[in-house]
């Protein structure tokens, strides 16, 4: 009982969208993955220079003055 056609090619179709909508999942999580790698070395840099900024004060204070 042979396929149609039309049915067969319908499944290729199906089989490709399906194939290309992974292909762009996957680029999409990598995209985002990145993203935040970078937002989170960004948060790094500005705790650091926090810590820094708050050692810098703590240096200057009495020491009946800090905070513990």
């Amino acid at each position: 009982n042979p396929r149609p056609a039309a049915q067969i090619k319908a499944e290729q179709i199906i089989a490709q969208a399906r194939y290309e909508s992974e292909q762009t999942r996957k680029e999409t999580d990598s995209y985002i993955i990145n993203s935040f790698k970078n937002v989170q070395s960004e948060l790094e840099k500005v705790t650091h220079q926090i810590n820094n900024g708050i050692d810098a004060l703590n240096k200057e204070l009495p020491e009946s003055s800090k905070e513990r």
